[in-house]
């Protein structure tokens, strides 16, 4: 497959990006400026492709093992948004031909993007401020939309729509400040349908003390079993957390397997359609889970959930196995 074939399949770029990914070939490798965008491409030759095959004959305990030849690619997007620190790109994909492609990330530079609203003091949220002080801070500038234990949602405009402002009020909020960027951020994580997209974040202090993402509408119990195809109400969302369960491998004895959860979905009138809409959501949390360590059971209750563009979201994504025990010592 020619280069503009991949292009085509991916979002349409102004002629002079698209003509510049066209002439790339498989021993190109760097970071090209272009107007407002930011480019980083890696060509595949022969060697690069060797090594990729026997990195994925090596053990799982060997650092450099892949698990997929393509896990490689996935790697190199994360290499590509960690030197944009910890900014997702606009666009990725493949260049190149099928024998030898190239792999390449556009990012809008850092200077186009505005991190907070006009007039902010970014200082204001800064490491060396007091949460307390942060919360009033923001409290005199926007609308609270809601907040937990250890973080406080803010509305703010950006770019003529609304988005979520959240800002740690103690510790456990940096902590899960931290779990939920990098999740957000994660080249392949953070690109799931299944995740509220990430807008921006703190990148001047060691753990972010706010982070910024689209805005979803709240689901009840209700909704969210319509829009993730659970059934009636008598099976809840517990089917749909005994599913993950089961993918995972962590189902207990009290739970339905597979076989019985697609039964019982069958006899409370779900179409077949249903169902398979169902476990394509099962496999994209399952997979999240899998990768970032997010709790399971806690996606039972729908205060994580919303609806963004029709869609359910997870939109609480910082409770995770290396938070809880922040918790659990009170």
């Amino acid at each position: 497959m020619r280069a503009r074939e991949f292009i085509n399949e991916s979002h349409n770029q102004n002629d002079e990006v698209e003509d510049f990914l066209f002439s790339l070939g498989p021993d190109d490798v760097g970071v090209e400026e272009m107007g407002p965008y930011r480019i980083h491409f890696e060509g595949f030759s022969d060697w690069c492709q060797q090594d990729a095959q026997e990195r994925c004959t090596l053990p799982a305990s060997d650092p450099r093992h892949l698990p997929s030849y393509e896990a490689v690619y996935d790697e190199v997007l994360r290499d590509f948004i960690s030197r944009e620190g910890g900014n997702r790109p606009v666009d990725s994909g493949m260049t190149g031909t099928e024998e030898y492609p190239v792999f390449y990330a556009i990012f809008k530079k850092e200077l186009d993007e505005m991190a907070l609203p006009a007039g902010w003091d970014p200082a204001a949220l800064g490491h060396d401020k007091s949460f307390k002080s942060r919360l009033y801070y923001t409290l005199q500038r926007v609308r609270r939309l809601g907040g937990g234990s250890s973080r406080v949602a803010f509305i703010i405009p950006d770019q003529g729509r609304e988005t979520v402002l959240k800002i740690a009020k103690n510790a456990k909020g940096m902590a899960q400040n931290e779990a939920e960027v990098d999740i957000l951020t994660d080249g392949y994580l953070g690109r799931l349908d299944i995740v509220i997209p990430i807008v921006d974040y703190d990148k001047l202090n060691p753990q972010p003390t706010w982070l910024q993402t689209e805005l979803a509408n709240k689901v009840s119990q209700t909704k969210l079993r319509k829009l993730l195809h659970c059934g009636k109400a008598e099976f809840g969302i517990r089917h749909f957390i005994y599913a993950i369960h089961n993918l995972l491998g962590s189902k207990q004895n009290y739970m339905p397997d597979t076989k019985k959860i697609k039964e019982d979905l069958r006899r409370a009138g779900q179409t077949e359609q249903d169902v398979e809409i169902f476990f394509e959501y099962v496999d994209e949390v399952a997979d999240l889970v899998n990768s970032s360590g997010l709790l399971i059971d806690d996606l039972s209750n729908a205060s994580n959930w919303g609806e963004y563009k029709g869609k359910p979201v997870i939109i609480d994504l910082g409770f995770t196995e290396a938070v809880k025990p922040m918790y659990t010592r009170g």
